[in-house]
């Protein structure tokens, strides 16, 4: 395992990502397509930069949406990936485990 400490301390709020940057979470494949494609990523970059959903979680305030991805928000591992193919081979996100349109667009 690599230590890993979350969040950054040394940005400020003039360093914050202008709006429109980041995905919506209620964005379709075209949208993630759109955002990520300024960048010039392909949909696996686009997918495998989702993995980093693995860590952390949604605020309430930014997105709409509350809680984690995963079982352990500070543990950088697979289980965000392990997670979304359970949702789509059950056709919905399990109680209390949070996925995103835009995870499910994936």
């Amino acid at each position: 395992a690599v230590p890993w400490r979350p969040g950054r301390r040394d940005a400020g709020a003039e360093e914050q990502v202008a709006e429109g940057r980041h995905p919506r979470a209620d964005g379709d494949a075209g949208h993630l397509r759109e955002i990520f494609g300024r960048m010039g990523c392909s949909d696996k970059e686009i997918v495998a930069l989702s993995g980093a959903h693995t860590v952390g979680r949604c605020r309430k305030e930014r997105s709409g949406y509350d809680g984690a991805w995963t079982d352990d928000p500070q543990k950088f591992d697979n289980s965000y990936f392990k997670k979304l193919i359970e949702v789509h081979q059950a056709g919905k996100a399990a109680e209390g485990q949070l996925m995103l349109p835009s995870d499910l667009a994936l």
